[in-house]
């Protein structure tokens, strides 16, 4: 049974983490939960305490064993770091790739192939205080300035509790004021493991714990676009009334059967489409008009306009998924438009937000299937670092 009150199928052997963000409490609180496998990690974030197989998890009793470093299973070895990592640990993969830490940390090394003995792949399961995240790695770790390897020699892991800075929030998550940026990343073209974001704003300092919350579907939407809620904890007390970004991600385990999300604020809702992977000839869709297609960052814009406003109409982004092997590469989208019948004359404009995925700098050729027709340049967007 997941944080969330609800099933959660565990699809492959795995390693289970629960993080317990507010030890003392007693009633429902923020909590947690990593499954750490071979094919993917996947958090879920909740408020209660955990049952596997009808028994809570862990057990009341506290004479639970520390985990002993390595663990192996399917194949990989999950190693421990014996000791809680800061900020000014320097972690790397190898010697040159920083692991950013941001605050005390509980780091798990996957070893996805344990008899590699140079450069493989690997995986960093990074647990704070208000998150897990996973990032991709190659090599052992190490600690910078020490040129220790941390990879073989790894132990036992000590038992200790999770620091929360400052009491968790009381009251009920509410949704953010406004959404401003959503992407997706890290996402391989393949459709496996992603990562969902999104940047918004709140109305005050102090708001806590923010979360994406996926909506519950009996049937997939129509569109494919998978609604998400933007929510956080406002402060239970006196706040600055000032403007303040907030951010908020989530783990996704698979893109298949998707075509976008849709994250919804209190006062706004940004979509992100995917491009949908299409075998043979594309549908030629309904008449509409794009007035403008460009690149921002890693996501094509596209302006377009169409008659209607009775109805709702979908846009989708096909693509077949190859790549003419040029000097750049060369791809294309096809963009399709369904109207649902609507006969209606009203001039509807609409922007749509493309995600670029792990494309690399291409010539993208962009068409309807109608009338028109265009090549862009895409370029991977600069380091702000």
């Amino acid at each position: 049974m997941s944080p969330s009150g609800t099933p959660f199928e565990i699809k492959e052997t795995s390693l289970l983490v629960w993080v317990d963000q507010a030890p003392g409490y007693r009633f429902a609180h923020p909590t947690y939960t990593v499954l750490v496998g071979a094919k993917e990690v996947v958090t879920l974030h909740g408020s209660w305490w955990v049952d596997v197989n009808g028994r809570r998890f862990p057990a009341q009793d506290r004479q639970i064993p520390g985990l002993v470093s390595p663990i192996e299973f399917s194949g990989i070895a999950v190693h421990v770091i014996p000791e809680v990592v800061t900020p000014k640990d320097e972690l790397m993969d190898g010697e040159e790739t920083v692991i950013p830490i941001e605050r005390e940390s509980v780091v798990l090394w996957v070893d996805l192939q344990p008899e590699a003995k140079f450069v493989h792949d690997t995986r960093y399961v990074i647990l704070d205080a208000g998150r897990g995240r996973v990032i991709d790695g190659q090599w052992w770790p190490t600690f910078g300035g020490r040129g220790k390897a941390l990879g073989p020699a790894l132990t036992t892991l000590p038992r200790w509790e999770l620091d929360v800075e400052s009491p968790p929030s009381q009251e009920p998550p509410e949704p953010v004021s406004t959404v401003e940026l959503v992407d997706i990343a890290p996402l391989k073209v393949d459709r496996k493991r992603a990562t969902l974001s999104a940047l918004g704003t709140v109305s005050s300092a102090g708001w806590s714990d923010p979360q994406l919350s996926p909506h519950v579907y009996v049937m997939p939407p129509a569109d494919g676009i998978w609604g998400v809620e933007f929510v956080a904890r406002p402060p239970d007390g006196p706040a600055a009334s000032v403007v303040t970004d907030i951010a908020a991600s989530m783990s996704l385990s698979s893109l298949e059967g998707i075509a976008g999300f849709r994250i919804h604020a209190r006062d706004s809702s940004l979509t992100i489409q995917i491009p949908e992977l299409h075998e043979g000839e594309s549908e030629v869709g309904d008449a509409f008009r794009v007035t403008d297609a460009r690149f921002e960052a890693d996501q094509l814009v596209i302006d377009v306009e169409y008659s209607g406003g009775c109805r709702d109409h979908y846009f989708h982004v096909q693509w077949s998924g190859a790549m003419m092997k040029s000097n750049p590469p060369q791809t294309s989208f096809f963009l399709v438009h369904e109207a649902n019948g609507d006969l209606c004359r009203t001039l509807v404009r609409e922007t749509l937000r493309v995600d670029m995925l792990d494309l690399p700098p291409l010539i993208l050729h962009l068409s309807n299937g109608l009338d028109w027709k265009t090549s862009l340049r895409y370029r991977l967007p600069k380091d702000p670092h």
